[in-house]
């Protein structure tokens, strides 16, 4: 408002402040030691819930992983030992042809 204007003094009832109620109305009984206690107890059994609920989808989720992986492994593991084995009978086989050709170029 700019000062040249006038300032109504006129409280009608639809202009007036709204009271507020008494606080002692509106005011909550205080919450016991016992009452905080058992609401954080309740507080954590909740995140202890939800946090149990996602390590058991992620183990979940890790132990589906591996029951896929497992023919792949198994399947890897099978020719390694083919694998294996070829080498085996190479490196004998290389043995033996190494022992014939000392004897032979020593006779």
């Amino acid at each position: 408002m700019s000062l040249s204007q006038p300032v109504s003094l006129d409280y009608s009832p639809a202009s007036a402040p709204v009271t507020r109620p008494d606080r002692q109305r509106l005011a909550r009984p205080r919450q016991t030691p016992q009452q905080l206690a058992a609401k954080a107890n309740r507080a954590l059994g909740w995140e202890m819930t939800v946090r149990l609920g996602i390590n058991l989808g992620l183990s979940l989720v890790a132990l589906a992983a591996l029951v896929r992986l497992l023919p792949h492994y198994q399947d890897q593991r099978q020719a390694l030992v083919e694998i294996e084995s070829a080498v085996r009978s190479l490196l004998l086989r290389r043995a033996i042809c190494k022992k014939n050709l000392v004897a032979t170029l020593t006779r």
